[in-house]
Protein backbone atom coordinates (compact mmCIF):
# COMPACT_ATOMS: atom_id res chain seq x y z
CA UNK A 1 0.00 0.00 0.00
CA UNK A 2 1.78 3.32 -0.87
CA UNK A 3 1.14 6.54 1.37
CA UNK A 4 -1.39 7.86 -0.76
CA UNK A 5 -3.80 4.72 -0.51
CA UNK A 6 -3.22 4.82 3.37
CA UNK A 7 -3.74 8.76 3.27
CA UNK A 8 -6.91 7.97 1.48
CA UNK A 9 -7.96 5.02 3.53
CA UNK A 10 -7.69 7.28 6.87
CA UNK A 11 -9.65 10.07 5.73
CA UNK A 12 -12.61 7.88 4.57
CA UNK A 13 -12.59 6.37 8.32
CA UNK A 14 -12.29 9.72 9.45
CA UNK A 15 -15.29 10.62 7.40
CA UNK A 16 -16.88 7.65 8.36
CA UNK A 17 -16.73 8.38 12.09
CA UNK A 18 -17.74 11.86 11.51
CA UNK A 19 -21.04 10.82 9.65
CA UNK A 20 -21.57 8.25 13.01
CA UNK A 21 -20.75 11.35 15.10
CA UNK A 22 -23.29 13.62 13.67
CA UNK A 23 -25.69 10.75 12.89
CA UNK A 24 -25.66 10.29 16.92
CA UNK A 25 -26.12 13.91 17.65
CA UNK A 26 -28.79 14.20 15.46
CA UNK A 27 -31.01 10.71 16.70
CA UNK A 28 -29.78 12.83 20.41
CA UNK A 29 -31.52 15.90 19.54
CA UNK A 30 -34.51 13.98 18.01
CA UNK A 31 -35.31 12.10 21.24
CA UNK A 32 -34.80 15.04 23.77
CA UNK A 33 -37.33 16.91 21.34
CA UNK A 34 -39.97 14.40 21.62
CA UNK A 35 -39.38 13.32 25.44
CA UNK A 36 -38.60 16.69 27.33
CA UNK A 37 -41.87 18.94 27.66
CA UNK A 38 -41.61 21.96 25.77
CA UNK A 39 -40.98 24.96 28.27
CA UNK A 40 -44.08 26.53 27.29
CA UNK A 41 -45.93 23.63 28.89
CA UNK A 42 -44.28 24.65 32.10
CA UNK A 43 -45.22 28.58 31.73
CA UNK A 44 -48.62 27.17 31.09
CA UNK A 45 -49.04 25.31 33.99
CA UNK A 46 -47.99 28.61 36.13
CA UNK A 47 -50.14 30.57 34.61
CA UNK A 48 -53.70 27.89 35.60
CA UNK A 49 -51.72 28.51 39.23
CA UNK A 50 -52.00 32.07 39.12
CA UNK A 51 -55.20 31.85 37.97
CA UNK A 52 -56.53 29.26 40.74
CA UNK A 53 -54.70 31.63 43.34
CA UNK A 54 -56.63 34.47 42.14
CA UNK A 55 -60.11 32.75 42.50
CA UNK A 56 -59.39 31.74 45.62
CA UNK A 57 -58.50 35.58 46.74
CA UNK A 58 -61.47 36.55 45.15
CA UNK A 59 -64.20 33.82 46.69
CA UNK A 60 -62.32 34.91 50.23
CA UNK A 61 -62.34 38.63 50.01
CA UNK A 62 -66.15 37.95 49.32
CA UNK A 63 -66.64 35.96 52.12
CA UNK A 64 -65.26 37.62 54.25
CA UNK A 65 -67.39 40.99 53.18
CA UNK A 66 -70.18 39.45 53.71
CA UNK A 67 -68.68 38.51 57.48
CA UNK A 68 -67.72 41.49 58.23
CA UNK A 69 -70.95 43.41 57.40
CA UNK A 70 -73.05 40.60 59.88
CA UNK A 71 -70.03 41.80 62.42
CA UNK A 72 -70.80 45.55 61.69
CA UNK A 73 -74.39 44.92 62.23
CA UNK A 74 -73.96 43.04 65.18
CA UNK A 75 -71.84 45.41 66.62
CA UNK A 76 -74.03 48.18 65.73
CA UNK A 77 -76.60 46.73 67.61
CA UNK A 78 -75.19 46.17 70.68
CA UNK A 79 -74.02 49.56 70.75
CA UNK A 80 -77.30 50.83 70.27
CA UNK A 81 -79.21 48.72 73.07
CA UNK A 82 -76.13 49.66 75.63
CA UNK A 83 -76.94 53.36 74.80
CA UNK A 84 -80.66 53.22 75.00
CA UNK A 85 -79.85 51.32 78.75
CA UNK A 86 -77.89 53.96 80.05
CA UNK A 87 -80.02 57.14 78.95
CA UNK A 88 -83.25 55.01 79.70
CA UNK A 89 -82.59 54.17 83.24
CA UNK A 90 -82.25 50.47 82.68
CA UNK A 91 -80.35 48.26 84.44
CA UNK A 92 -76.87 50.44 85.70
CA UNK A 93 -74.28 49.12 88.14
CA UNK A 94 -75.30 46.71 91.04
CA UNK A 95 -75.62 48.54 94.06
CA UNK A 96 -75.03 47.58 97.92
CA UNK A 97 -71.84 45.77 99.40
CA UNK A 98 -69.47 43.74 96.74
Amino acid sequence: MDPLESRVAALEARVARLKLSRNYKLARMHYKDKHVPKTGKRHTSAVEYGLIAAMIAIAAITAMNGLGNQLKATFDSTQSAMAASQFDGGAGPPSGKP
